[in-house]
């Protein structure tokens, strides 16, 4: 009888102690699968940070770019506002040099000193318009930098047209004087 009682007291201790150890092995399960999932969201927020820095520092690159693309358009803007200006000068001396001239002489110049001075005042307008949107692109650009970049190569080029209508008004001037003065020196 005592062997029946050790027996079902070590039986009793067996049970215990696997009832123990699954909840033990669950517990540790539970924790490793709770590890696990904290490690794979800290590499997450690793890759995130990764990402936000990189994209951080391209946007401080084309801001740069951009803020430095706005001061080379103001510089060449002013350059070619000046030489217009000094063209425009010059055909008003041109002008009064011509005073002697016949009427219609006069009024054909006076016409053509309008027009010119019209294609300044637009190319003037353009320019602010361009130069205040380049100026707005910058602002935001740590928002849109993609609209920043196509913003700066459409400004270029629009540049580069104003610089085509400038060489045209100025070949345009070059002969008018041209024209003139040979109208007057043949009389």
């Amino acid at each position: 009888a005592g062997h029946d009682q050790v027996s079902e007291v070590m039986r009793q201790v067996n049970s215990l102690v696997n009832a123990k150890r699954l909840e033990w092995e669950a517990k540790v399960q539970d924790l490793q699968t709770r590890l696990e999932a904290c490690q794979l969201d800290l590499q997450s927020k690793h890759e995130t940070e990764a990402q936000l820095r990189t994209e951080n520092a391209q946007l401080r690159g084309q801001l740069s770019t951009l803020s430095q693309t706005s001061q080379t358009l103001t510089s060449r803007y002013d350059t070619y506002l000046h030489t217009a200006q000094q063209e425009l000068a010059s055909t008003r001396a041109d002008q009064q040099a011509l005073k002697h001239a016949s009427e219609t002489e006069k009024a054909q110049l006076q016409r053509h000193i309008a027009l010119i001075e019209q294609e300044l005042s637009t190319i003037h307008e353009k320019w602010q318009a361009e130069l205040h949107n380049a100026q707005i692109k910058q602002e935001t650009a740590t928002n849109h930098h993609q609209v920043s970049e196509q913003r700066a190569a459409e400004l270029q080029s629009q540049l580069q047209q104003a610089q085509t209508k400038i060489k045209s008004l100025e070949q345009q001037v070059a002969i008018n004087q041209h024209s003139h003065y040979d109208q007057v020196t043949s009389r």
